[in-house]
């Protein structure tokens, strides 16, 4: 008979109080680690503190702008919308895309912009936070003055390679490459990086300054590069970007009435253009020698440039101003607004036609032959005169300007020289123009010189006549006409006139509209010369006769006008 198995107790007899045990330990974690991440969930959410998470409104005119909520997939913006930390915003194309912060700061986006809020926190009893994260693109802020809002706060912008943070009364544009500061209250803007060779350094920009993190630029930080050294003045060019231009006439700056104003108001200045151009139009044909310009500002405008120059605007915001006319078939008018801190706000420019036609008389030439006549000579110098238009304002020979002639003289005198370059032997071609004070040119007067080589070669190797030089009278007074009449100018009817005159005892020689005297003896004080009309240096109507005295180094001594109006 088998024995009757007793009951006792087993060390595995209890196995399945064990596993319950595991299992309620396990559901005990779980629910510890639910717990926690709701309740680290619910602290992140509100950053510790219930009623400090404030929004952001979001504004935009298209409905090219997306946003993610929550890290959640990107969808449209319809309208105005409220955002919290942990949104996104996207502007996708050319759009006007807005964000309105609680303390009054306001940000602008450029096309192809992306940012995330990180923090808005508005707090009673500490410092408030308002952190941005620019994930590429470019954006506009403009924070309000320490005076319009009271409470602390730090206001922060984060790229790639840098964290910004932002003092009261600033306006910034950044992008990753670029911080620019227009304004900014205190010392400015402070930079701290987070670059190979500079992070952790910081750096401070001031109103005025911008800094460059441009390849270029983090690779010379790498090798040691102060980080000081990339900061520069703002430049005009920088000023003058589009999407600076627009920003600052949407938001204004700092001290304009609108950063100021509450959520929804809107500024009566906004329905006002900076720049409204009245005259010209565009494509505008002009005829006449000068060009009026005309136009109204807003009240924001504190100068304004017609040409690059300053034109006065009156107190309720009229200008004008008249420009001259060029010989320029196409000229372009370039009106530009800028505000009281030289900001460009508005520019405009017209694009007119000229159909006006400047004339200016021609020059004619006396000597050594009149106009489209011909010389042949052996003299190595010779002097070319002529007659000037009234009204001129210089004379030019070929491509030089004389230097000597003075505006509104009556006669010019040019010096053709193989000494000094510009005449050779064979053939000289000498034009010469007047022109007017508004740099007109008229029709060119041509003489032609043909220097013989034979006469060349005599020249050079006699030193018995002396250079002609031009230089300022040395004996200014010394030179006078005393017949057919004393002074300055006579009148005749006679074919025939004699020039008698006298001068200094230092004269060597002188000639009569680049005509030298040849029975003038060096040293006579007396001096005369036949005007007639049939040796053709005396015309009908007025003759001017400049008359030049030298001495024996070829140097002007004196330089007279003398006048003959023949009325046969």
């Amino acid at each position: 008979m088998l024995p009757r198995h007793r009951r006792r107790i087993y060390l595995n007899a209890p196995e399945y109080n064990g596993k319950r045990t595991l299992v309620r330990i396990a559901i005990g974690i779980i629910l510890l680690v639910v717990v926690w991440y709701a309740i680290a969930g619910i602290v992140a959410l509100f950053d510790g503190s219930i009623g400090k998470r404030a929004s952001v409104s979001l504004s935009s005119d298209t409905d090219t702008v997306d946003v993610s909520l929550q890290g959640e997939d990107w969808q449209r913006a319809d309208g105005t919308i409220r955002l919290y930390a942990g949104d996104a915003v996207a502007s996708r194309a050319s759009t006007d895309t807005q964000l309105r912060f609680f303390d009054g700061t306001r940000m602008r986006l450029d096309q192809n912009t992306e940012v995330e809020i990180v923090k808005s926190d508005e707090r009673s009893d500490q410092e408030s936070k308002l952190t941005m994260a620019l994930k590429r693109g470019k954006l506009w802020m403009t924070t309000p003055s320490s005076v319009t809002y009271s409470g602390s706060i730090l206001r922060t912008v984060t790229t790639e390679y840098s964290s910004i943070e932002i003092a009261a009364g600033a306006s910034v544009q950044i992008d990753p490459e670029e911080i620019l500061v227009i304004s900014s209250e205190g010392q400015g803007v402070l930079v701290t990086f987070s670059l190979k060779g500079a992070n952790g350094e910081t750096v401070v920009i001031g109103e005025g300054q911008y800094l460059s993190m441009r390849p270029e630029d983090r690779a010379k930080l790498a090798e040691g590069l102060d980080p000081y050294e990339l900061r520069d003045p703002t430049t005009l060019e920088q000023l003058r970007s589009p999407f600076l231009v627009s920003s600052i006439a949407q938001l204004g700056l700092p001290s304009s009435p609108e950063i100021v104003l509450g959520a929804g108001s809107e500024s009566s200045e906004a329905a006002t253009p900076d720049l409204l151009v009245e005259s010209p139009e565009n494509n505008a044909q002009v005829s006449s020698k000068s060009l009026a310009v005309r136009g109204r500002v807003s009240s924001r405008v504190g100068t304004v440039l017609v040409q690059g120059q300053p034109v006065q605007v009156s107190a309720d915001g009229t200008f004008s101003a008249e420009l001259n006319i060029t010989t320029e078939k196409e000229i372009v008018v370039r009106i530009e607004a800028q505000d009281k801190q030289g900001i460009p706000l508005s520019t405009v420019e017209r694009v007119v036609k000229n159909t006006w036609n400047a004339f200016v008389e021609p020059v004619r030439i006396i000597a050594p032959v009149g106009s489209g006549e011909t010389l042949i000579t052996a003299l190595s110098e010779i002097e070319i005169t002529g007659e000037a238009p009234i009204n001129t304002a210089g004379i030019i020979v070929n491509d030089y300007r004389l230097q000597l002639f003075q505006p509104n003289a009556r006669t010019w005198s040019y010096l053709a020289s193989t000494a000094l370059g510009n005449m050779k032997v064979g053939e000289n071609k000498f034009t010469v123009f007047a022109v007017d004070a508004n740099g007109n040119r008229s029709t060119g007067k041509t003489i032609t010189i043909v220097l013989e080589s034979a006469g060349l070669e005599s020249s050079l190797s006699s030193f018995s006549a002396p250079p002609i030089r031009q230089n300022p009278p040395l004996l200014p007074g010394s030179l006078t006409v005393t017949g057919p009449s004393a002074g300055t100018e006579t009148s005749v009817t006679e074919k025939e006139a004699l020039l008698e005159g006298t001068t200094s005892a230092d004269t060597a020689s002188i000639s009569v509209n680049g005509y030298t005297l040849s029975l003038y003896s060096a040293g006579k004080t007396t001096w005369n010369y036949i005007a007639s009309t049939e040796l053709q240096t005396l015309k009908r109507g007025r003759n001017v006769y400049r008359i030049v005295s030298r001495n024996a180094k070829g140097e002007i001594l004196d330089v007279l006008e003398y006048v003959i109006v023949f009325n046969p």
